[in-house]
């Protein structure tokens, strides 16, 4: 997961997202302020320090800071806080902890998205998922993340089908394959493979054009003549206002030919 998450740190840096220890207004300056377990221990003379938890909080929060949110597995910031409060369920710091996790691992999805690393981005809110389920602010950062995901398909896919229609074949098929694994839906990756076999099948040809196919691949014995007839779509038949127009011109409407063939002249 690090390596998925380049822009992660970055973002806590610039948001200022980095958990330093709190300094407390009675200290003298240059004091440090007892944080976790210490501080809680310092108001509650009653209340013993747990070294095993004031080690862990010690580790989220520097979890926290180098942005290790989620992973790696067992040193995320996530990880740590849990622990604490495996230990400690009542432990305030701990709560406040794994609060700012969830809410820096939702904008972290949404940068990802935006870099168009959308897997990366979903795995991250699916582990956000196990620390709250089911927030306002976790659908908006999902939808968000999908509506994006969406648009670059979308882009991607009419940018395949422009391909197709430059003729440029090969690299739409290598668009396709992309689109594949971006997960485009299969009813339209098939739709895509079905204009690029047709675009190989006649669209190299003109139409109207006449051509006459060998017969089992040998060049002297040649088929019928056919005339080439492409994909595409006309208005068929008449205006009602043409000049000498017969009644058997119309209706008129429009004819769409979703593959191209070739009709015997």
């Amino acid at each position: 997961m690090p390596d998925k998450l380049p822009t992660l740190l970055l973002w806590m840096l610039l948001t200022a997202q980095a958990v330093a220890a709190p300094q407390s207004d009675e200290l003298p300056a240059g004091e440090p302020a007892a944080t976790g377990a210490a501080s809680e221990a310092a108001g509650d003379p009653e209340r013993a320090v747990d070294p095993a938890v004031e080690a862990l909080l010690a580790e989220a929060d520097e979890a926290l800071v180098r942005g290790w949110l989620v992973a790696p597995t067992g040193s995320s910031a996530m990880h740590l806080y849990q622990q604490v409060l495996a230990l400690d369920p009542d432990n305030a710091e701990a709560r406040d902890g794994l609060a700012a996790v969830y809410q820096a691992a939702l904008e972290a999805a949404l940068l990802l998205a935006r870099e168009l690393d959308f897997e990366a981005a979903e795995d991250l809110l699916g582990r956000a998922e196990a620390i709250e389920r089911s927030s306002d602010s976790f659908e908006r950062a999902r939808r968000r993340v999908r509506e994006l995901r969406e648009d670059y398909l979308a882009q991607a896919e009419q940018y395949a089908r422009d391909l197709i229609q430059a003729g440029r074949l090969t690299e739409a098929d290598d668009e396709i394959t992309d689109l594949i694994a971006m997960g485009l839906p299969r009813e339209r990756i098939r739709t895509l493979r079905q204009e690029l076999s047709y675009a190989r099948l006649y669209g190299r040809y003109q139409p109207g054009q006449v051509l006459r196919d060998p017969l089992d691949g040998d060049p002297d014995r040649l088929g019928p003549a056919v005339v080439v007839i492409p994909s595409g779509r006309f208005m068929m038949g008449s205006r009602d206002s043409e000049r000498d127009r017969a009644d058997h011109e119309g209706p008129r409407h429009r004819v769409v030919l979703d593959q191209g063939f070739a009709l015997a002249a």
